[in-house]
C-alpha cells in the first residue's frame, strides 16, 4: 500500500517589495501557499504584516536577515556589525567567515536577533517559525544564539507553535543544549494558530 504525500510550500522574503507581497499573497490566496517568512526591516515589512492579518491562514515565521539586509537596530548600537546605513555585509561567504571568526561580533548578533523576533512580535502579532535570509540559521554561530533565545522566545511567544533549527548530531550544540532545541523545535499544537 502506498502511502499518501503531501508538499507544503512557503515562501520567504515577505515585506521584501509589494510585487513580492503580492506574488506571496496570490500564491496563498490560490491554495498553493500555507506560510511566508517576513523580513522586518525590509521596505514592504508593513503592507506584508497588514495582508498576514488579513490572511489568518497564512503562517508567517521571520526570517531573519544578517545578511544583503538592513538591520532593525541602529548601527551604534551593533559594533561594527553593519556599515553606517546599518546594512549588513552584501557577501553571504564574507559574512558567515566574519561572524564565524569574529567572537566580538557575537553579542551584537545577538542582540539584533532579539530585535528583529521583538519586531515580528509587535508586527505580526505571532510567530510560528523562524528561519534565515540566504539560510543563515544554518550557520553555527547564528544557530546557537537562536538556540541561546529559546527559552525567552518561548516567554515572549505563548502562541508560537514550531520553528525550524539545526541539530547537528554529535556536536556541542545537540547534546549541551538539548533542552533548548526541544524548546525550539516544539511540535504544533491543537487549537492555535499552528495547527493544521
Amino acid at each position: 500500500m502506498t502511502e499518501a504525500k503531501s508538499v507544503i510550500f512557503t515562501a520567504d522574503d515577505f515585506g521584501a517589495s509589494a510585487e513580492v507581497n503580492a506574488g506571496i499573497l496570490r500564491a496563498h490566496r490560490q491554495g498553493v501557499l500555507r506560510g511566508a517568512s517576513l523580513m522586518v526591516a525590509a521596505s514592504a515589512r508593513d503592507a506584508a504584516a497588514a495582508a498576514a492579518r488579513d490572511c489568518p491562514g497564512l503562517d508567517v515565521g521571520l526570517h531573519l536577515v544578517v545578511c544583503k539586509g538592513q538591520s532593525v537596530l541602529a548601527p551604534a548600537r551593533l559594533g561594527g556589525l553593519v556599515d553606517s546605513a546599518g546594512r549588513f555585509v552584501e557577501n553571504p561567504l564574507q559574512g558567515g567567515m566574519r561572524y564565524f571568526f569574529n567572537r566580538r561580533l557575537r553579542t551584537s548578533l545577538a542582540d539584533e536577533c532579539r530585535a528583529q523576533i521583538e519586531l515580528h512580535l509587535k508586527l505580526v502579532g505571532y510567530l510560528n517559525h523562524i528561519d534565515g535570509h540566504l539560510n543563515f540559521h544554518v550557520h553555527p554561530v547564528i544557530n546557537d544564539i537562536l538556540l541561546d533565545l529559546a527559552g525567552s522566545i518561548v516567554c515572549l511567544v505563548s502562541g508560537c507553535r514550531a520553528s525550524r533549527c539545526l541539530r547537528r548530531s554529535r556536536s556541542r550544540t545537540t547534546t549541551r543544549r538539548a533542552s533548548w532545541s526541544r524548546r525550539l523545535s516544539f511540535a504544533r499544537s491543537p487549537g492555535g494558530r499552528g495547527e493544521r
